[in-house]
């Protein structure tokens, strides 16, 4: 007796199989995207803080050689940060300063932390001086 032969074979995936991995693929980017979005404007935000600290630095060397303190962004560093995340500006009066570290570019999507700010006195303050955003940027 002669046995009914079997022609199935597997030729791959099926539609439905297909499918669900596809929807998992966009579950899982629809959650990874904005943190990897979140984590690059958190690393950018070391550029402002690297240029306040840098431009700061300038500023004490230029008071010990002139006994005043330079309004000029271009004596303490440039008009805009290390990787140009940030534009940088400077105020000073003879005995104090401020320095000024705002977002350019694609940098404005950070909403929280836009503008840092260092002063002589070594006061650091972020966004809209509210102790939250300065918590939370430095």
């Amino acid at each position: 007796m002669n046995r009914p032969v079997s022609h199935r074979s597997i030729a791959g995936f099926t539609l439905i199989e297909l499918m669900i991995v596809v929807a998992i693929t966009a579950v899982l980017a629809s959650v990874a995207y904005p943190a990897y979005q979140d984590s690059i404007q958190k690393s950018r935000r070391s550029d402002a803080k690297i240029a306040l600290v840098q431009a700061a630095a300038s500023e004490e060397r230029w008071f010990s050689s002139n006994n005043t303190y330079t309004s000029s962004a271009t004596n303490v560093g440039g008009i805009s940060s290390p990787e140009g995340f940030y534009g940088i500006t400077v105020t000073a009066a003879t005995l104090t300063y401020s320095i000024v570290a705002t977002a350019t570019g694609s940098q404005l999507d950070d909403t929280t932390c836009r503008t840092f700010t260092l002063t002589q006195t070594g006061a650091k303050t972020s966004a809209n001086d509210t102790p939250a955003a300065t918590t939370t940027c430095w």
